[in-house]
């Protein structure tokens, strides 16, 4: 397996606590075509949230780390789609999401060409 080059790295700043080691880690394995892009940008979201939540009393992600995130998982996707897995049918992109209350980690990879 291969990486993309794509690690995505979200730091959410917190003024008092520690940074924890992450308790829940998200693997998902879906088709690289398009209309899977949305399961992959939701499942990113609710990993992130339920880590975030269960860590402070906000609701969640802020709404323009949202966004960024939103934005650099698209691209991603789409890159490995286009790039990756151009004329090739069958491939698999891997999602790992490692959140903790103060940062997330989401690797996306595929087996793609280079």
């Amino acid at each position: 397996m291969r990486t993309s080059g794509v690690t995505l790295a979200l730091f959410l700043s917190r003024v008092h606590g520690t940074v924890q080691e992450p308790t829940n880690v998200v693997r998902l394995t879906i088709p690289a075509q398009h209309p899977f892009r949305d399961l992959l940008v939701s499942a990113v979201l609710a990993a992130v949230d339920a880590e975030i939540g269960s860590a402070d009393a906000r609701d969640g992600l802020p709404d323009v780390a949202r966004d960024e995130i939103v934005s650099a998982l698209g691209e991603a996707f789409n890159n490995i789609v286009l790039h990756a897995y151009r004329g090739v049918r069958g491939g698999t992109i891997d999602l790992r999401v490692c959140a903790t209350e103060a940062s997330a980690e989401i690797v996306l990879s595929d087996r793609g060409r280079s």
